[in-house]
Formats: C-alpha cells, sequence, structure tokens
C-alpha cells in the first residue's frame, strides 16, 4: 500500500473519531450536520488463489469508486468492523505460499493498520461480537469464544469427525449467554458462562405453527431483543421466525415461498432485508432479495434477479447496509454476462434503497472477492 494511500486513511479514520467524540458530547451541537454529504467506506477483498496476493479494495458509497487499494497475503472468510469503526476483525488466513495456508483469526487497528492481536487455526467463519464488546464468537463449521480484542481463547466446542458442526449462532440478551445451532437440527443450544468455571449447556427444541423447524441463518437485532431466523420447514420451504434473545421464547413467524438463505437488519431496526439463491437451472427467478418488517410480520419484495442490468442471473450471496441505511450492497456468487457462459468472479452491486435503484457495480478486473464489508462510521465530504 502506498504511503499516500496509508496516510489517507488514517486520516479518514482519526477524522471519524474525531466526529464522534465531539458529536457524543453534550456541549458540541452542529446545526449543519443533516446538510452535510456524507459517504461510507466499502471494503470488498478480491484476488487471490495460488500465489496470487488478495487485493483489499475500499470504495466509496458515494460513486462506487475505489479510492483506496491495499495488496495482502492473506484470503478471507470474513470481515467485520466494532461499532466505532476502530478495528476490524477478519477471519481467513495465510495465502501466499499455498504451502504455507494457516487458518487464522485476526484484529487489527484502522487508525494504524497494526495488527493488535492474531489466533493461529481454524476458527470458523462468521464473528459476533457481544454486547460488551468483551468477547467474540466465532461461528460457522466451530463454535470457539474469545476475549476481545486479544484472541485469548476463553471456550471452544470439540466436534467428532462427520458430526454436524454449529453453523450459525451469536448473543443473547445477558452477555454471558450464547446460542449456536447445528446443521438439520430443530434445536438451538445454549450456552451458559455465568460460573466460568462450569459452563452449562441446554438444548431447547424449536417449532413454528406446530412443527419442527431447522435454522440456516440468523441474526440478532441492534436492540438486542430479538433472534430472527431463517428457518427449513417440513415441506422443506423457508419461515422467517423471531424469538425473544433473553429467553427463546416465540415472538412471531411467517412462511415463505423462497429460498432466503441470509440476512441483513437495516439500521431502522424494523426492516430485515433476506437474500434468496437458487440454481439458475432450476429457476432463476428465485435468486431476489425481499424485506421482512418485523412490526408487520409481512414480507414485501424489493428487487429480483432481472432487475439488475446485465445480471440476469445474479445470485445474491451476501449483503451489507451503509450505516446511513441508504445503499445496499449485494455480493454475488455469479452473474450471466450476455454470452453463453456464466462468468464466476463475484462481483457486487449497490443498490439505493429510497428507490431500488442499482446505480453502482463494483466488478474488480481481477478474480474473485469472498466477502464484502461496511465501516459502520459515514465520512462527511467536508473532511
Amino acid at each position: 500500500m502506498s504511503s499516500t494511500a496509508r496516510n489517507s486513511r488514517v486520516l479518514w479514520l482519526f477524522l471519524m473519531a474525531s466526529l464522534t467524540f465531539f458529536t457524543c458530547s453534550e456541549n458540541v451541537t452542529n446545526p449543519d450536520k443533516n446538510t452535510i454529504p456524507e459517504y461510507g467506506l466499502i471494503y470488498f477483498p478480491a484476488g487471490g488463489g495460488g500465489e496470487s496476493p488478495m487485493i483489499e479494495l475500499t470504495f466509496s458509497s458515494k460513486n462506487g469508486q475505489v479510492i483506496d487499494t491495499t495488496l495482502s497475503n492473506c484470503y478471507y472468510y470474513s470481515m467485520e468492523f466494532t461499532d466505532d469503526g476502530a478495528m476490524a476483525i477478519y477471519v481467513g488466513g495465510y495465502a501466499v505460499p499455498p504451502e504455507q495456508r494457516n487458518e487464522m483469526a485476526w484484529v487489527v487497528n484502522q487508525f494504524t493498520g497494526d495488527t493488535l492481536s492474531k489466533y493461529i487455526g481454524w476458527t470458523g467463519i462468521k464473528p459476533v461480537l457481544g454486547p460488551d464488546k468483551s468477547r467474540l464468537l466465532i461461528t460457522g463449521a466451530g463454535f470457539m469464544l474469545f476475549d476481545f480484542p486479544s484472541l485469548n481463547l476463553v471456550h471452544d466446542i470439540v466436534f467428532e469427525p462427520g458430526s454436524n458442526w454449529p453453523i450459525d449462532g451469536g448473543f443473547m440478551t445477558a452477555g454471558n449467554k450464547l446460542f449456536y445451532f447445528c446443521e438439520s437440527k430443530d434445536t438451538i443450544f445454549v450456552l451458559d458462562f455465568t460460573n466460568p468455571g462450569s459452563v452449562s449447556e441446554t438444548a431447547a427444541p424449536i417449532s413454528f405453527d406446530g412443527q419442527p423447524v431447522f435454522p440456516t441463518s440468523s441474526l440478532v437485532d441492534y436492540r438486542n431483543e430479538h433472534i430472527i431466523l431463517i428457518a427449513t420447514n417440513m415441506s422443506g420451504k423457508k419461515d422467517i421466525v423471531v424469538f425473544g434473545s433473553d429467553d427463546l421464547s416465540f415472538i412471531k413467524g411467517i412462511h415463505t415461498d423462497h429460498y432466503y438463505s441470509h440476512l441483513v437488519e437495516h439500521p431502522d431496526g424494523n426492516r430485515i432485508f433476506l437474500g434468496a439463491i437458487a440454481a439458475y437451472t432450476v429457476s432463476p427467478d428465485e435468486n431476489r432479495i425481499d424485506i421482512y418488517d418485523i412490526s408487520q410480520n409481512v414480507i414485501n419484495s424489493f428487487v429480483g434477479v432481472h432487475d439488475i442490468d446485465s445480471m440476469s442471473y445474479f445470485q445474491p450471496d451476501q449483503m451489507v447496509i451503509t450505516p446511513d441505511g441508504g445503499m445496499l450492497y449485494v455480493r454475488a456468487t455469479e452473474y450471466y454476462d450476455g454470452s453463453d457462459a456464466f462468468t464466476i468472479n463475484w462481483p457486487a452491486v449497490g443498490i439505493r434503497i429510497s428507490d431500488r435503484a442499482p446505480v453502482q457495480y463494483l466488478n474488480p478486473a481481477v478474480a474473485h472477492s469472498t466477502t464484502i464489508s461496511v465501516n459502520p462510521i459515514m465520512i462527511s465530504e467536508a473532511d
């Protein structure tokens, strides 16, 4: 990375931290705050494979243009930020050279670019920070709980080869309780860390309309009140089911007609964006994004695959939303470019939420990307 780019990033993040500090001060006001255009930073690592380095690209949500480029000898499963944007959590490993591949998780200071901590070894795929940001859970083909940001291992669960590993999980209302679930099981497992010397686990079967459901993806809402699940029902279709995050009490649910695989919460705390992927040889129209309205318990259509120009078989695989709630970025697994071949280079599309218009196409010239992330702090153009 060039010194100019590094200095620019440090300056941006310093300004973000300063802006956050002064905005929270009781005696400081900014009457023009709502009139200053702001934009977000979208992180979209691309490339890798063999001995090729990854390129960590930073896009502006204002125009979809690259504003920073960093070469990396790592590959990424996921990338998340702390709420203040000061630290980034990576899960992935070393990619170059391939004979030295090591799975790991690491934490980076976004102000300086320094690595603060590192855990070498398989951890999982999905990082989730606890409510008080002192613990980090990594699930998805594993379950490991760390102190944060030191990445000192607190607890892990060893699963027998061939058994169902945890595919997702998170923190409940009480910070000393966590949940996880495994593939093809109609059960949520709860771990209680109230007594660190004797961690207890309970199993809670879950159902909807009197029938068992099998959770496949989850999130805990911003208020830390609800666990929203995508779950497979007995007919093979997907349900959206909401439970209380304190005691797993059933709150509401809705049957759907689509095969949703992932979800992300809008900053308004009421809309949950749902991404559905279907094999193009079966039903390309199943590739879509809808919105689950929590308060109304209804699902509204957002965009279908054919609403994405030049991407008639766009398959949404991951979604992130800018902190102002204005833009949805969707990373795709593949798209059809109009020829006879399907291009597999995992582009991303920026969709303006207000009018559902695809207005930005993040399509790096290098190879595929496996994750996309957004910094939770918006940057003012005045900076």
